[in-house]
């Protein structure tokens, strides 16, 4: 929306009212997907570069009136997505092979082989992770299919992988922090900030910001 010298008051508010009719199902929202989120520029510092493809079909689908949300050219949907990045969080394995076929995967491991112990116990492998640590430890349970997870609360922030005896399949993950950071969604799916308890609280009725979306 442009606005000029003309644009008043008047106009805005009545802009305002047509906007607070749409259906929030068919109400789009999303960010211009991002290929690089923290690009370095001398003299300007970090920067966000857009991913021209994906950008190019967000515009083609709005100068088209067509929906933007399904659209796989804008999101296209990951084979095996993580809800993480693997190489921003730690894993400990104590498989050797286990322990490459992570990293070779982009996890950050930390080989704990030599102290595993000489029988393994039956089963797949046991993911364990600490309370907070769930998106991390399902990262890991999306590259280890059929493993268990296991909430530790004396473990830190580092996952630790128990190999059993049944054979390990390693997959590759893809994560894609456009998927957390502005997806489209229609605003019957945004997730909105809740309304403070104290003083000042929203009003019954009253609007509160989604949150997450720019």
């Amino acid at each position: 929306m442009r606005t000029d010298a003309r644009t008043g008051l008047d106009d805005l508010v009545r802009i305002g009212w047509a906007l607070g009719h749409l259906r929030a199902d068919r109400t789009e929202f999303a960010t211009v997907p991002i290929r690089l989120f923290d690009h370095r520029v001398p003299g300007v510092g970090s920067t966000l570069v857009w991913d021209e493809a994906r950008s190019a079909a967000l515009w083609d689908a709005l100068g088209a009136d067509r929906p933007i949300t399904g659209d796989t050219r804008i999101q296209p949907v990951a084979e095996n997505p993580a809800p993480t990045d693997p190489a921003r969080f730690a894993v400990r394995v104590d498989d050797a092979d286990v322990a490459a076929a992570l990293r070779g995967g982009g996890f950050v491991v930390t080989d704990t082989s030599a102290t595993a112990p000489a029988q393994r116990p039956a089963g797949p492998p046991v993911i364990r992770h600490a309370t907070g640590q769930e998106e991390n430890a399902a990262t890991v349970a999306a590259a280890l299919p059929g493993a268990r997870l296991q909430a530790d609360p004396t473990l830190d922030a580092v996952v630790e992988v128990a190999v059993g005896a049944q054979p390990v399949q390693v997959k590759a993950v893809t994560f894609d922090r456009n998927v957390a950071d502005g997806a489209p969604v229609t605003a019957d799916r945004l997730r909105c900030a809740e309304a403070p308890a104290a003083a000042g609280a929203a009003r019954p009725g009253s609007a509160v910001e989604p949150s997450g979306r720019r």
